[in-house]
């Protein structure tokens, strides 16, 4: 309160009139800082002033702290600078540079000669369906560029033979795990499996995980002499059906049911007889789950397979593990299985010269554009 600081600064001069009157003596640094500051100020020409109240009263020179900071403080006046020539060139310099358009280089357009693209196409068409009639009508004239029927069959194709011939006379799971894109591949891994089946009196079912398949099993079956078959149809559910279907192949397994349907109880005698099963795929992930959900579920009967040729090397492992009893790896691995195993030349040998002729043709024409584009190609597109 104000009333307060008044009483302050008459307390205050009552006792510094008080030590006045008395005689006292100022103590001796009080005096050098007086000393000082009257030094200093008579060199910077500063008139000061004596306090005559407050807590600073009889001190000269005191600056008053309060008036300084609320004060406002004035702008500054702008400096003019002087430029000099060189810096005037430069700037403008600089300026240019920023303004500047660029400048496109102009190149001259050289046309090119049209091609007529479509003959080239009908050309090559013509030249595949000419090999394909060449190799149907007189499959020998074309038996030398039967480079790759002249392999022998492999290990693994040997195990699927003698895994089949082991199970002679008993039912044999048949998996159609392939859309029609893949029928021209695998149809004759099916074929040839489902004949040498046939041979031995052995029942076949068989069942797909996809409605396409069961559609491709039915036909493929069809068109095997004396086989006798069944059809389980499709298969849902991806691991999950096929755990239930591993617990159909065991003799205790309670199948009455399969796939939500009721189940005669010839095709549950039949499953649970089963010594065998052929998965014909070109899936990785089909037969990865066929082997995992299956094959490790049913201990007492042996896993076949026949795939793509592109599929072959993920087999490798679960071949060599023991996962896998055989494996027959696409067109070339049929044909050596059908001419050195099964003891026939069928339809798979007599197609191996149009499919190895078409092969070298398509290959033929890629080395000839390829020769074309380097020598033509190149020097229509450098500019003019």
């Amino acid at each position: 309160p104000d009333w307060m600081h008044e009483g302050e600064e008459q307390l205050d001069e009552a006792v510094v009139s008080d030590a006045v009157q008395a005689g006292a003596e100022t103590p001796r640094w009080l005096r050098d800082i007086h000393e000082e500051e009257g030094d200093t100020a008579e060199l910077l020409g500063i008139e000061e002033s004596i306090e005559q109240k407050g807590r600073l009263a009889g001190l000269k020179g005191a600056i008053q702290i309060e008036l300084a900071i609320a004060t406002p403080l004035g702008t500054s006046t702008k400096t003019d600078y002087t430029v000099s020539k060189e810096q005037r060139q430069q700037i403008a310099l600089l300026e240019g540079i920023i303004h500047a358009e660029p400048v496109t280089e102009k190149r001259k357009t050289v046309e090119r000669p049209r091609r007529s693209s479509v003959r080239i196409r009908v050309l090559l068409a013509g030249a595949l369906i000419l090999l394909i009639l060449i190799s149907a009508v007189a499959p020998g004239s074309t038996d030398w560029l039967q480079g790759a029927a002249s392999q022998p069959a492999s290990e693994e194709a040997q195990q699927v033979y003698d895994q089949i011939r082991s199970a002679a006379g008993t039912p044999v799971l048949v998996a159609f795990d392939y859309t029609p894109a893949m029928a021209g591949e695998l149809n004759p891994i099916a074929n040839i499996l489902l004949g040498q089946l046939a041979e031995i009196d052995s029942p076949v079912i068989t069942v797909s995980q996809s409605a396409a398949g069961s559609e491709v099993a039915a036909i493929v079956a069809q068109d095997v002499d004396g086989l006798e078959w069944q059809q389980l149809g499709y298969l849902p559910g991806e691991a999950v059906g096929l755990r239930s279907l591993a617990e159909c192949l065991i003799e205790s397994g309670d199948c009455e049911t399969l796939f939500g349907q009721a189940l005669p109880s010839e095709a549950q005698q039949r499953l649970a007889e089963v010594t065998l099963i052929l998965v014909l795929t070109s899936d990785s992930d089909s037969l990865i789950a066929w082997i995992e959900q299956v094959g490790a579920q049913v201990e007492d009967v042996a896993l076949v397979a026949g795939v793509t040729q592109a599929l072959g090397p993920v087999t490798v492992p679960y071949f060599i593990s023991g996962q896998l009893e055989g494996v027959i790896e696409g067109f070339p691995d049929a044909i050596a299985y059908e001419r050195d195993l099964v003891g026939i030349e069928g339809d798979s040998t007599g197609n191996v010269s149009g499919i190895t002729l078409a092969i070298w043709l398509v290959a033929g024409f890629l080395l000839a554009g390829a020769v074309y584009y380097a020598l033509t190609g190149l020097n229509l597109s450098r500019p003019g």
